[in-house]
């Protein structure tokens, strides 16, 4: 079994190798999420979308079929996060509309109305890169308009492209958001529906706490 000492010296023996050769992977991830960043700033989010890990996309599956299934008392003591999103997309789309819909499409759509984890992305750049040994994995300590954040961004590489794994923002935004202990379930529904009604240009639905495949 290699030491960790023999594994750091050879993980920056191949850093350097990269650098001289323009391949070195943290050049990479730092790519990605300038791309990332340009695209969002753009308004491209289904561009942005593909930006993304598996798991990541596999998360915004899920939250489409909280959206057609979910009963109320099932939605209502799920993370914030999720049950927000979930709300927002019966508000404003039909059931058809659901149905059809896929994770990056719900991810487009949750960008675009600021209900996403690492929301004001301009304001973040990254400070510090870390890979993992097998150069598959990074994790990135995040800046904030310039000062050192205890935000973190993960990296995954999917065959040979980056890919931006945001599932531990979300949960992190989940546990910052969710006020359940505080406020009860009822202030957090209140909560949710009062930042839906900010980005909705129509009143809160009376259906919006039925499943969207019993409309």
């Amino acid at each position: 079994m290699k030491s960790p000492v023999f594994k750091m010296l050879l993980f920056s023996v191949l850093l350097l190798q990269w650098a001289c050769r323009g391949d070195d992977p943290t050049t990479a991830v730092q790519g990605l999420f300038d791309k990332y960043q340009n695209s969002i700033a753009q308004g491209q989010f289904e561009e942005a979308s593909y930006l993304l890990d598996a798991k990541t996309a596999q998360y915004y599956e899920k939250v489409i079929d909280l959206a057609l299934n979910s009963p109320k008392s099932e939605l209502e003591t799920l993370n914030f996060k999720s049950k927000l999103i979930a709300l927002a997309l019966r508000q404003e789309h039909t059931k058809k509309e659901l149905k059809e819909m896929d994770g990056r499409q719900v991810f487009s759509f949750a960008t675009k109305n600021h209900i996403h984890p690492l929301d004001s992305i301009e304001f973040y750049s990254i400070g510090k890169i870390v890979m993992d040994s097998d150069f598959k994995k990074a994790v990135a300590r995040m800046r904030r308009k310039s000062e050192i954040s205890d935000t973190y961004l993960k990296f995954n590489k999917e065959g040979d492209d980056w890919k931006i794994n945001f599932a531990s923002n979300i949960n992190e935004s989940n546990d910052k958001n969710t006020s359940v202990v505080l406020t009860g379930i009822s202030g957090e529904n209140k909560r949710a529906l009062a930042i839906i009604k900010k980005f909705s240009d129509k009143r809160i639905k009376r259906s919006i706490w039925t499943p969207a495949s019993r409309w």
